[in-house]
């Protein structure tokens, strides 16, 4: 058994392995190591590190999914639309004068309307 590549972590307060090969890798993808749980090796010295800053981590997050969107490739049109809602609602209140409550259900359900209209993507 080779121990420089043996791995360890920490679950609730207790210290369990050693494990080689995919073992971690495999555990993570059961569910039973997290980002958070504290693994060790002999490599790290006297320290331990979070799974998710270990080299395991990086090599099982790149295969099982895509790296982050760039934020130019997000579309927060719908958070504007729920922004900008109630001030329009509350603009056509005070331009029309609005005072029953139907009136008032139907200008933001058309304000909605209108606004998603306006949402090009």
């Amino acid at each position: 058994m080779d121990t420089a590549s043996d791995w360890y972590y920490s679950d609730k307060g207790t210290r369990l392995g050693p494990f080689s090969g995919d073992k971690p890798i495999e555990f993570r993808e059961a569910g039973k190591i997290g980002p958070r749980t504290l693994s060790w090796r002999t490599s790290f010295g006297t320290n331990w590190c979070h799974y998710a800053d270990t080299e395991l981590a990086r090599t099982a997050t790149s295969a099982e999914q895509p790296p982050p969107l760039p934020l130019a490739g997000i579309n927060n049109t719908f958070a504007w639309m729920f922004v900008a809602t109630p001030i329009v609602g509350a603009v056509g209140f005070a331009l029309f004068q609005v005072e029953n409550i139907d009136a008032e259900l139907i200008f933001y359900g058309l304000s909605y309307f209108l606004l998603a209209l306006l949402d090009k993507r």
